[in-house]
């Protein structure tokens, strides 16, 4: 009998039952991995990934040695530090991410925090928002301000805002939807506006397979995605495109159908960064009388346009670009690397756990084509993703 000593490898393998990722799909010349127990993506190239795939295939250290010094000339000193990484990076593939929104302190539904409320109206869809002060209510009430219907409203349901002990809660229908620390309000809007997106649609939550960290118009049937870090021009774009005939299906965030894998509409009102005020001003007459709202340190001030809804609520994905403001720049619209979108994307959206779910993303991201556009003037910038919605 020989006795194998246990390799990190296989410590790995005893605490989470597998070392692999659970689906991995080539994307250009990258792979894209994702790691079920974690609900991680990894983005790798293809020269590392063929690095990995020998890792796991290799029974044990020595063997894993023995192979890359035979077939690629590594030698040892290097292949301690490689076995090192890697067996690092899939440890840390395989572990849940730090949680960022603390536990609140459990606490019963409590209505009378409540003592105001506003009622709005959208596809046919009504709800009322009970809230405990306008500080509250301005979390939540900008981005559908226009859909508001005071107190005419009679709900279909209703979602409750309130603090408690430095908690922020909300509640649907007297049932607990989210608690936070109410520095990490962020949290609440982005939950209660998913809530919104699925009510108007009349979906659930578990229908969705993402809302991706991205704008989306659409031209001749075809719904174009811009993505993009924030200040790099995705809303200013986006609303440019609309004056420019587009119409929009979403702003900064955009929900995937996991029936149909198409883009659906998002009611929200365009956010625009005050460096913007002017240049939007121009093409909406209305843009002026919109208030501005001061969101926080690091976003400033900002308005928020309502812009119409499309002829239809959903559309299939004809292209997703990488938006790049830059001052000065001529118009270019080149095709990248899928790699090049989704490293910023994919981390600043939420993506269902449900390995089917995972599966049909990643299949959907196969089937789209990535381009990245660098502008500066709008009129380049438009008829750059006017071109996109021309092809056949």
């Amino acid at each position: 009998m020989t006795y194998t000593k246990p390799t990190l490898i296989n410590s790995i393998k005893e605490v989470t039952g597998t070392v692999e990722p659970h689906l991995q799909q080539q994307l250009g010349r990258s792979w894209l991995l994702w790691f079920k127990e974690s609900n991680r993506y990894t983005i790798l190239e293809s020269g590392l990934k063929k690095v990995l795939d020998r890792f796991l295939e290799s029974r044990n250290e020595e063997a894993f040695y023995a192979r890359m010094h035979q077939e690629e000339g590594v030698e040892q000193l290097d292949l301690k530090v490689l076995y090192q990484d890697l067996t690092a990076f899939l440890s840390a593939a395989q572990e849940a991410p730090e949680k960022e929104i603390a536990d609140a302190p459990a606490a019963a539904f409590n209505p009378d925090y409540c003592t105001r409320s506003e009622g709005y109206t959208m596809n046919g869809v009504s709800f009322r928002v009970h809230y405990q002060n306008e500080e509250t209510l301005d979390l939540i009430h900008h981005i559908f301000a226009h859909y508001s219907e005071g107190s005419a409203t009679q709900p279909q349901t209703a979602f409750w805002l309130y603090r408690e002990g430095g908690f922020l809660y909300l509640f649907q229908d007297s049932v607990l939807v989210q608690a936070v620390n109410e520095q990490m309000d962020h949290y609440i809007r982005g939950k209660f506006l998913f809530r919104v997106i699925s009510l108007v649609h009349g979906l659930s939550e578990s229908d969705w397979i993402c809302t991706l960290h991205a704008s989306t118009v659409v031209s001749n049937e075809s719904a174009i995605m811009l993505t993009g870090q924030s200040g790099r021009g995705k809303s200013t774009l986006t609303t440019l495109l609309v004056s420019g005939g587009f119409e929009l299906l979403a702003d900064d965030i955009t929900p995937l159908h996991a029936g149909s894998l198409e883009l659906f509409y998002n009611p929200s009102a365009v956010s625009i960064k005050k460096g913007a005020f002017p240049l939007v001003g121009q093409h909406f007459d209305t843009f002026e009388s919109c208030p501005e709202v001061f969101i926080n340190a690091f976003k400033g001030t900002v308005k928020y346009l309502p812009l119409p809804p499309p002829e239809r609520l959903h559309y299939p994905c004809k292209a997703m670009v990488l938006v790049n403001y830059q001052e000065g720049a001529e118009a270019q619209l080149r095709p990248v690397e899928p790699s090049e979108v989704l490293q910023d994307l994919i981390p600043d959206s939420w993506v269902s756990p449900k390995p089917d779910h995972a599966r049909a993303f990643m299949k959907w991201l196969d089937g789209l084509p990535f381009y990245q556009l660098t502008y500066s003037s709008p009129e380049g910038g438009i008829e750059a993703i006017r071109s996109l919605t021309a092809q056949p």
